[in-house]
């Protein structure tokens, strides 16, 4: 009896302990990529994006679609959780939700 079940638990560890194989990077075709440190936008680019994103929050608020800054400070939030408790259900959490 015992030897019936340690030898699939021999047989599994030895398993296991081949599939881990260690090997370094570089026999595996892997190596470390060094990249030299640039900047990625120029300052006149940066300067041309900041202008643009400027130039579109000043027509969405135009357009209503966005409030001045003035006013997101002030606004309060209301974090309302959109789901309710069934009536039948009377434990105390619910917090699954499913599509099926």
């Amino acid at each position: 009896m015992r030897k019936a079940i340690s030898t699939p638990v021999l047989v599994v560890a030895w398993l296991m302990g081949y599939a881990q194989e260690v090997n370094p990077p570089e026999k595996m075709g892997g190596r470390e990529v060094i990249l030299e440190k640039s900047e990625c936008i120029t300052d006149q680019e940066r300067a041309q994006i900041k202008a643009m994103l400027k130039a579109n929050e000043e027509r969405l608020i135009r357009e209503g679609k966005l409030k001045p800054a003035e006013q997101l400070k002030t606004a309060a939030v209301k974090f309302n959780w959109p789901l309710k408790q069934m009536a039948s259900y009377n434990y105390n959490c619910y917090y699954a939700i499913s599509k099926g």
